[in-house]
């Protein structure tokens, strides 16, 4: 079944029209991949390295080959209603289309990966924060991942706040009974000033969090200054969000390749 020139023509603009959208949002996957590098992959790289960076990066650089493919093929659909006796667009479309098949395989591949390395990450972030969260007075990059973990999704300690009663982490591990370290040990009721909630008016109370004060009039068992929440559940949340957002775009512009790659193989028999 061979098109008429208008119906060639129209299905010509039709994907001409349609792929500046694809383009919009294989670079917004672009941009946002670098930011979600940027801040979460950054600090899930303080607590466990590399995993902030492996995802951000790939569907960064899988877009940026994509975006390639797809001005590649806007410049064969423009030559293909020039006259075919100036430009021959058979062969410039036949890569075109074999482009995109691979591109659709290669970011299946990223959902499979990003799907995979979510749940290794989410086993991963458990260790990394008690880790992090034992090494906050005598490592710094520790304490400072905490400290933005803390900050970022109001939240204190791994499960909850109580975690650091346990924890030495105003004092160097020297200074502490090592067999406290190691048995569990209420050490005392103290927690980083990163814990405090910006939600009370109340001044910060985080060192004799469960001791009652007169001067502020503090009453521990009525309300607690510093966030209570734990950062485990809060950070694994984020992360399966963004793989979510990442892997619903990417399904949508597989379904626009394979979509796109079709019709271009009709150009292309038309084109011959």
């Amino acid at each position: 079944m061979y098109l008429t020139w208008s119906s060639f023509n129209n299905l010509r603009l039709f994907l001409m029209a349609c792929m500046p959208i694809v383009i919009f949002y294989l670079i917004w996957l672009v941009n946002t991949s670098e930011s979600i590098r940027s801040e979460e992959g950054t600090l899930l790289d303080l607590i466990c390295w590399p995993d902030g960076n492996a995802i951000p990066v790939i569907i960064g650089c899988g877009s940026i080959m994509a975006v390639v493919i797809e001005l590649y093929g806007l410049y064969q659909l423009f030559k293909a209603g020039l006259s075919k006796k100036e430009y021959n667009v058979v062969n410039g479309l036949f890569y075109y289309v074999w482009a995109l098949i691979i591109m659709v395989i290669l970011f299946l591949a990223i959902i499979f990966y990003s799907g995979l390395q979510s749940t290794i990450i989410r086993a991963k972030i458990k260790g990394g924060i008690t880790k992090a969260m034992f090494r906050y007075s005598s490592h710094l990059p520790s304490k400072v991942a905490i400290d933005r973990l803390q900050t970022r999704f109001h939240c204190c300690g791994r499960v909850n706040y109580q975690e650091w009663f346990y924890i030495p982490w105003f004092m160097n591990e020297e200074n502490t009974e090592r067999n406290k370290i190691i048995n569990h040990k209420f050490i005392a009721d103290n927690v980083p000033y990163s814990c405090c909630s910006t939600d009370e008016l109340y001044p910060c109370i985080h060192h004799g969090v469960m001791q009652e004060g007169t001067i502020y009039k503090y009453n521990p068992k009525k309300q607690l200054t510093i966030w209570q929440a734990g950062c485990e559940e809060k950070l694994i949340s984020e992360m399966m969000s963004v793989s979510w957002r990442f892997n619903a775009v990417m399904s949508l512009i597989i379904m626009a390749m394979l979509n796109a790659s079709l019709q271009k193989e009709e150009l292309q028999r038309e084109c011959e």
